[in-house]
């Protein structure tokens, strides 16, 4: 920002440079004001008043700088000055949504009250808060208990309660192909899939993913969610391929005693 860089002179003045807008944030060890001359080339610095923050000891003679930098203000008074020319730069912390700031200039001395025009240089920005990102998953029954999500196995209709990085919480449905998704905050994220849902078959097992579970989403990114389940009798049927009863306890005994008998037969057999 450039101030009293004009045709006419202020030889003593207040100058107020006033961040406008909610959201809006000076950076406090970023504030430098530089005292210039002011020509048809543009601006030459002469000394610095304020660097980066920190205000210049040696030349306290003739100002007085201050500043305010949640309150985004800057306060410069100016005695006995002649012919001079004033930078103010700072940085500013915004939110996203929020990516222009304008200033309030004010300007008294020698008799005027008027706001002054900002010559813009330049915005440097350190952007926080409000960045989004987005998360998405499938909810699917695992018919083939191989832990992927193949074509028609998404189960249609089920609450996903999504918890962004500041406590918002949305519900999201799958949809026909169990598919979900949602923008949010960047940072952590917890999505939890209500199996109590009545749309949820019954009798299911986990076959993939961890209920619930929490994800770190950075800004303009996408984190992904994989929910499988499998019937149990399903479960149980794919750890026993062929099919083969169960066979309790008694089963079994009488099971070894009949191999040890036919065992025998043929050894006597063999004998004869």
């Amino acid at each position: 920002m450039r101030a009293n860089c004009r045709a006419d002179t202020v030889n003593n003045f207040n100058l107020s440079d006033k961040l406008v807008g909610a959201g809006h944030k000076m950076i406090a060890d970023t504030i430098s004001i530089t005292e210039g001359t002011c020509d048809g080339s543009g601006f030459k610095w002469e000394r610095d008043l304020v660097l980066k923050g920190v205000v210049n000891a040696g030349t306290l003679q003739d100002y007085v700088a201050s500043w305010d930098a949640s309150a985004g203000e800057i306060a410069l008074t100016m005695n006995n000055t002649t012919n001079k020319a004033y930078e103010i730069i700072f940085f500013t912390e915004i939110t996203a949504n929020q990516p222009v700031w304008e200033n309030e200039v004010t300007l008294t001395g020698d008799g005027i009250n008027e706001s002054r025009d900002v010559k813009l240089e330049k915005q440097n920005l350190v952007v926080t808060g409000d960045q989004e990102g987005a998360v998405a998953g499938i909810v699917f029954l695992d018919d083939n208990n191989d832990g992927v999500a193949d074509p028609g196995e998404g189960i249609a209709g089920i609450d996903v309660v999504v918890t962004d990085s500041v406590g918002t919480v949305v519900t999201v449905t799958t949809d026909t192909d169990g598919n979900w998704s949602t923008p949010v905050l960047a940072g952590d994220v917890t999505v939890y899939v209500d199996e109590n849902d009545p749309d949820m078959p019954a009798d299911l097992v986990r076959t993939v993913g961890k209920n619930p579970i929490t994800l770190d989403i950075p800004a303009d990114d996408v984190g992904t969610t994989l929910d499988g389940y499998v019937n149990n009798n399903n479960n149980n049927n794919n750890n026993n391929p062929a099919n083969i009863p169960a066979i309790n306890g008694s089963g079994l005994l009488a099971l070894l005693l009949m191999i040890i008998t036919l065992g025998a037969v043929a050894a006597r057999r063999k004998v004869s």
